[in-house]
C-alpha cells in the first residue's frame, strides 16, 4: 500500500515541461484562452475567403478578355490571309476585258474605246497583266473619279477575265461654281465636267453661286423651265447677281428676266407667260431691257431705249 501511494505522489508532482521559456501558468493561459474563444466569430475567415473570391474573379476576367484579344487578331489576320489568291506555278494573266454600261439614256457619249483609252492613260490596263497585279479597288476608284458615272463595278472571275460595268450619270444642267465647271445630275449630284467628255446641255449656270444653291433652289428652278417647251427653247442661260437676284438670259435677246431671290419659280413664270402672250407677242423681246417679276403680283419693266 505505500509502495502504490508513493507512486501516485510522484505522478502528482510531476513538473509541466515549458515550451519555448514560458512559464507554465502563461502557457496554459494561453490554451485557455483559445479554446474559451467564441467558437461563431468567423469574420476573420470571412475577409480572407472575400479577398481571395476577388483575386480569383479579376484575373479570370483578365484572361478572358485577354483570350478575346488573342482571338480577334487571329480572324484579322485569317480574313486577310485566306482572302489573297494563292498561285501555285507561273501566275496567270489576264486574257479578256468585257466593260458594260447601264442607264442608256444617259446624254454622256462615252463608250468602250474611251474607257479603254483611261485605264491606258491611268496604267490599269488588265490585258496581259499578272493576275496579281491587277487591283479591282484601285481601277474602280479611277474610274469614278471621271465623274461621269454614279457607280463602277469591277471585278475577275475565276477564268482570269475582267468585267467593268459602269453606271452613267445624266447631267442636268453645266454650271460655274467657284470657278470651276461641273455639271449637276438628275438626282441632285454634283460632279466635275470632263473636258474630254464633253456633254450637250441645254442650259448653264453661273455668276455668284455655291454648290449647296446649284443643286437646291437653281435645280428646281432647271427642271422647271426644262419641263416646259416655251422656256426650255428660249433659256439658255441662269445668272446669280452678287445680291442674289437671278436672271434668266434669252437665246434670241438681250432681255434679262429678273426672277429675284425668292423661290416661287413656278407662280412667277406663269406671269411672265401671261406678259409674254399680251405684250411681247405684239412688241417682240427687244422692245425690253429688262422684265422684273421679283415683286409679287407685278411685272416690272425697262424699256429699251435704243429701240426707240
Amino acid at each position: 500500500m505505500k509502495s502504490k501511494k508513493a507512486n501516485k505522489e510522484q505522478y502528482t508532482e510531476e513538473p509541466v515541461e515549458q515550451v519555448d521559456g514560458g512559464t507554465p501558468h502563461q502557457d496554459h493561459a494561453e490554451y485557455t484562452e483559445q479554446r474559451d474563444s467564441d467558437p461563431n466569430d468567423t469574420s476573420s475567415i470571412e475577409t480572407n475567403i472575400g479577398a481571395s473570391k476577388k483575386k480569383d474573379s479579376r484575373l479570370v476576367r483578365f484572361l478572358i478578355a485577354l483570350c478575346a484579344v488573342v482571338c480577334l487578331g487571329y480572324v484579322v489576320w485569317a480574313m486577310v490571309f485566306f482572302s489573297r489568291p494563292r498561285y501555285y506555278g507561273e501566275i496567270p494573266t489576264c486574257k479578256h476585258l468585257y466593260i458594260s454600261f447601264a442607264n442608256n439614256e444617259s446624254n454622256i457619249n462615252l463608250n468602250e474605246e474611251d474607257v479603254i483609252r483611261e485605264l491606258k492613260q491611268m496604267n490599269q490596263y488588265p490585258i496581259g497583266k499578272r493576275i496579281d497585279q491587277i487591283s479591282v479597288l484601285k481601277i474602280k476608284k479611277q474610274i469614278e473619279q471621271i465623274g461621269l458615272f454614279k457607280d463602277a463595278e469591277v471585278y475577275l472571275t475565276s477564268n482570269n477575265d475582267l468585267y467593268i460595268h459602269l453606271d452613267r450619270n445624266n447631267p442636268l444642267f453645266a454650271a460655274q461654281i467657284n470657278g470651276k465647271s461641273y455639271y449637276v445630275g438628275v438626282n441632285r449630284s454634283l460632279m466635275k465636267a470632263s473636258t474630254e467628255y464633253p456633254v450637250p446641255l441645254s442650259i448653264f449656270v453661273s455668276g455668284h453661286l455655291d454648290s449647296t444653291m446649284a443643286v437646291t433652289k437653281i435645280y428646281d428652278l432647271v427642271e422647271i423651265l426644262l419641263s416646259d417647251h416655251q422656256w426650255k427653247d428660249l433659256f439658255s442661260q441662269i445668272y446669280v447677281k452678287d445680291d442674289g437676284d437671278i436672271v434668266l438670259l434669252s437665246r434670241i435677246s438681250d432681255t434679262e428676266v429678273i426672277l429675284g431671290k425668292s423661290s416661287n419659280w413656278s407662280e412667277k413664270l406663269d406671269n411672265l407667260k401671261i406678259f409674254v402672250d399680251q405684250v411681247i407677242s405684239k412688241s417682240g423681246w427687244d422692245q425690253f431691257n429688262t422684265i422684273n417679276l421679283k415683286f409679287e403680283g407685278q411685272i416690272v419693266t425697262q424699256p429699251n431705249i435704243r429701240q426707240k
